[in-house]
């Protein structure tokens, strides 16, 4: 599974993999990218795209999709956060290292 992982993200462009890190420590089971622009440091739109670049690699799924004057909201759940954890903690080490091989 976690090569599985590794390749998806290792697919993804700089700012997809940064927001995968970040959102990992959101403590809500559900965001949308207002909620996730502080933690990102980054504007909506930007945010928006990184969300459905990861939707698109399997890491976030969509909890319910946009609607009147709402916008998406997505979720990070069990293995998918565990790894994107691990990506951004101190365990990251070796994770790391696995994740800039070549594959």
């Amino acid at each position: 599974m976690r090569a599985s992982f590794t390749a998806s993200y290792n697919a993804l462009p700089e700012d997809a993999r940064e927001a995968l890190r970040c959102l990992a420590h959101l403590t809500v089971p559900e965001f949308d990218a207002h909620l996730a622009c502080p933690v990102l440091g980054k504007d909506f739109a930007t945010v928006e795209d990184a969300c459905e670049q990861l939707v698109e690699a399997h890491f976030l799924s969509v909890a319910e999709p946009a609607g009147a004057n709402l916008p998406t909201r997505y979720r990070l759940d069990g293995l998918q956060r565990s790894f994107a954890q691990e990506l951004s903690s101190g365990r990251a080490g070796a994770l790391d290292e696995a994740v800039h091989l070549p594959i």
